[in-house]
């Protein structure tokens, strides 16, 4: 099982209500999808997405880290000096 779900529980039911997936992550978050709406290939993807992002968050934390991640504005649009490939006969010197 993926460690991020908590738990993996199967209820069907009988009555006129949509169908419906209903995950809760290790973290306590419930996330609830429409399966009459979303494709199963689609549900499974934000269902890794969300696991991921619980399992950046608690890498954050046990190295005592704050979460989430503020950048700060000026950073965001900070210019980055590009590193410029070696051409092959500067490198065999």
């Amino acid at each position: 099982m993926l460690k991020f779900l908590s738990k993996l529980q199967v209820k069907r039911r009988t009555g006129d209500h949509p169908p419906e997936i209903k995950v809760t992550f290790v973290n306590g978050a419930e996330e609830v999808f429409d399966a009459t709406t979303i494709s199963a290939k689609n549900i499974r993807q934000m269902i890794l997405e969300k696991g991921e992002h619980i399992e950046t968050e608690q890498m954050f934390r046990d190295n005592n880290e704050t979460w989430p991640v503020i950048i700060p504005q000026e950073e965001l649009y900070q210019s980055f000096p590009l590193t410029k490939a070696k051409k092959t006969e500067e490198r065999k010197q």
